[in-house]
C-alpha cells in the first residue's frame, strides 16, 4: 500500500496548463468532441486511478425523480437547449466531454432523489459563458476539481450498472482504508447516446485528505 503525503500537494501546486482542451497525450476514449476535461494522473490502485482536476466552469441543472434514467434524460435536454442557443447571447456552444451526474449515495426512501446533471463549458467560454434563459439551469464552478478517485467501465451508463460500479469502487476503497466523501458520487459519460460500441464511462469519488493507492 502507498499512502501519499506532502508530495501530492507539491505535485498539484506545480501542475500547469489548461484544464480543458486537446491533450498532448490523448486518451483512447476521447473520440466525439474537439475538447474534453483534462486531468493529471497521480497514481493507480486496484481497479481505480487517482487523478487531479483543475477548477472549471460547468452548466448544471437539478432534477427530482424516482428514476435515475428519467432524471438524466430530462437534465440532458435542458442543458442541450442551453448549449444550442437558449442563453442570453443566443449563441451555440460546442459540446465537450464528459457530462456528469451527481448522485446521492443515501437512500431517498419514499421521496424522489435530487440529481445534478452537468455539461462542461468549452475553453472559449470558460470565463465568459452566457447566462442561461431557463431559470432551472445555472453556471457553476466545479466542485469536482481537486483529487478524484476514478473507476472506468464500458457499456451504457444506465442506473443499475452505474450503481453497481459505484458500490464496487466503495468496497475497493474501504478495503485499503482510503478516505473519501462517501455521501455522493459522480456518474461520468464521455459518449453521446447514439454511440453504441466502445463506450467509456466512469464513477468518481472525491478524495478527503491524502489518496491511497494499492499496487498489485
Amino acid at each position: 500500500m502507498i499512502v501519499f503525503t506532502g508530495a501530492v500537494v507539491v505535485l498539484v501546486t506545480m501542475m500547469a496548463g489548461a484544464q480543458i482542451g486537446n491533450s498532448t497525450e490523448p486518451r483512447s476514449f476521447y473520440t466525439e468532441t474537439e475538447e474534453y476535461l483534462l486531468y493529471y494522473p497521480i497514481c493507480s490502485g486496484n481497479e481505480y486511478e487517482v487523478r487531479y482536476y483543475k477548477p472549471s466552469v460547468w452548466v448544471s441543472t437539478k432534477v427530482q425523480s424516482y428514476f435515475t434514467n428519467f432524471a438524466v434524460t430530462k437534465g440532458i435536454l435542458k442543458l442541450y437547449a442551453y448549449m444550442t442557443g437558449d442563453n442570453e447571447a443566443g449563441v451555440n456552444i460546442d459540446i465537450t466531454a464528459p457530462f456528469i451526474v451527481k448522485v446521492n449515495d443515501t437512500s431517498c426512501l419514499w421521496k424522489p432523489c435530487v440529481y445534478v446533471i452537468s455539461f462542461l463549458i468549452p475553453s472559449a467560454f470558460q470565463t465568459n459563458a452566457p447566462k442561461p434563459l431557463d431559470s432551472t439551469v445555472s453556471l457553476q464552478d466545479s466542485e469536482m476539481h481537486g483529487v478524484d478517485i476514478v473507476k472506468s467501465y464500458s457499456g451504457q451508463m444506465v442506473s443499475v450498472v452505474s450503481k453497481a460500479q459505484a458500490s464496487h469502487l466503495k468496497k475497493l476503497l474501504n478495503s485499503v482504508l482510503a478516505s473519501y466523501n462517501n455521501e455522493y458520487h459522480y456518474n461520468v459519460a464521455y459518449d453521446s447516446p447514439i454511440k453504441f460500441k466502445n463506450r467509456h464511462n466512469e464513477v468518481w469519488y472525491l478524495v478527503q485528505g491524502m489518496p491511497v493507492c494499492e499496487h498489485e
